[in-house]
């Protein structure tokens, strides 16, 4: 039986080698390839394979359409490719146009399938600042000043030490672990001079944290005298 096995083995190899390919008509989308007679294939691709054996379905679920980004037709394959096949990957690594930079306005040579906008990393650093700040279309203004102090290293430093003082414990329910917000008795708004009082802090989980008078709107309505709101 070895033996039979690797006769076989070597006439398929010998017939791969010596037999040449030839021209087959895919009987979907008409597309001429190549393949061995003996692989006896009737269609170009398994997209093509899908359309025929399935006409009134959709084109192959798990493969998405993609257009060509060189010959603009539309192929079918599973990873996000650019080309169809490798031939127009080449051909369009080989065409060159001049492009207008976005930033700086000065012409630049590229490959068509590159699609860029700008002629250095610079000019795209410098278009990347517009889009934070006051440069940008939908800026609202200024975060406030209390949550611009949140985002402070010294903020989180006291928030750290308050959970670990209370061992990370609701000091209401008792619960441990979880959602937990590092609560100040007298609020954060009202009274900045203690914001990074230890003894102000208390931790709450969120449930709790909103049962107490200080929480949101709470705190304007109870201090309000205090912060002269109108």
């Amino acid at each position: 039986m070895k033996g039979i096995a690797d006769f076989a083995v070597s006439f398929f190899i010998a017939e791969k080698v010596t037999m040449p390919k030839i021209a087959i008509k895919c009987k979907y989308c008409d597309k001429k390839f190549y393949d061995y007679a003996s692989a006896n294939r009737k269609v170009c691709s398994r997209a093509c394979n899908v359309k025929l054996n399935n006409p009134g379905s959709s084109p192959k679920r798990r493969l998405p359409e993609q257009q060509c980004k060189y010959c603009r037709k539309m192929f079918y394959s599973r990873k996000r490719q650019k080309f169809c096949n490798l031939t127009c990957s080449s051909l369009a690594q080989r065409k060159r146009l001049l492009n207008e930079c976005a930033w700086c306005k000065s012409t630049y040579e590229t490959y068509e399938c590159w699609n860029t906008k700008y002629c250095s990393k610079k000019c795209l650093a410098e278009y990347q600042k517009t889009l934070v700040g006051p440069l940008n279309k939908q800026y609202k203004g200024k975060i406030s000043e209390n949550r611009a102090f949140r985002s402070r290293a010294e903020y989180k430093k006291w928030r750290k030490a308050v959970f670990e003082r209370d061992n990370y414990t609701c000091q209401f329910c008792g619960e441990r672990g979880g959602k937990l917000n590092a609560d100040h008795i007298l609020p954060f708004a009202v009274f900045p001079d203690l914001r990074l009082d230890i003894d102000n802090g208390r931790t709450l989980c969120v449930p709790c944290h909103r049962t107490t008078d200080t929480y949101g709107i709470k705190a304007i309505t109870k201090y309000k005298e205090t912060i002269n709101v109108n």
